[in-house]
């Protein structure tokens, strides 16, 4: 587990440790929502790790995509999700995931060229050679039925990403 995972799960776990510890009339509600790699409109330009990834794909670093899968969510989910979670009383001491989606660099590459190559970026959409990644086992099932959330598909959360980085002009427009 590299160093950004890791750090998630301690902190969560430490947080569930720490109301475990207390004495139960003591004790608090919590709920934790924890997001895969989020996208979607960003606020600020750049110089964050998802802005980075989708930053790569127009900025010419990348000429071939890797053969792995990444996971998914928007930001405006995850923010439902904090919502829901604090409005909903049958969310209290539960743990959720934010998921929408899994795709393949390939379908971000396929994705982001079909918006915006037509519009003058050079999007990479060739796979380097190598098997695929197995299917990672996740589910956002108990945040549809608890929360009740709709998520946004992981296509629209990497394109208002991309569309928000051009506009703070983090992605050059092409000439």
């Amino acid at each position: 587990m590299g160093g950004y995972s890791k750090s998630k799960t301690l902190a969560e776990k430490a947080a569930w440790d720490y109301q475990k510890s207390l004495p139960e009339d003591q004790r608090f509600e919590i709920t934790t929502v924890n997001p895969v790699f989020v996208m979607g409109p960003t606020l600020i330009p750049g110089g964050f790790t998802s802005a980075g990834y989708v930053e790569n794909f127009f900025n010419g670093s990348q000429k071939e995509l890797w053969p792995e899968a990444t996971t998914f969510v928007d930001v405006r989910d995850v923010s439902k999700m904090h919502f829901e979670a604090l409005r909903r009383p049958e969310a209290a001491n539960q743990r959720f995931i934010a998921f929408s989606e899994r795709l393949f660099e390939k379908e971000v590459g396929d994705l982001l060229y079909a918006e915006f190559g037509p519009k003058g970026y050079t999007i990479p959409t060739k796979e380097m050679e190598g098997e695929r990644e197995k299917n990672t086992k996740i589910s956002n099932e108990k945040a549809r039925k608890v929360l009740g959330i709709e998520f946004i598909s992981a296509k629209d959360a990497v394109i208002a990403m991309a569309n928000s980085l051009i506009e703070h002009g983090v992605i050059k427009r092409p000439e």
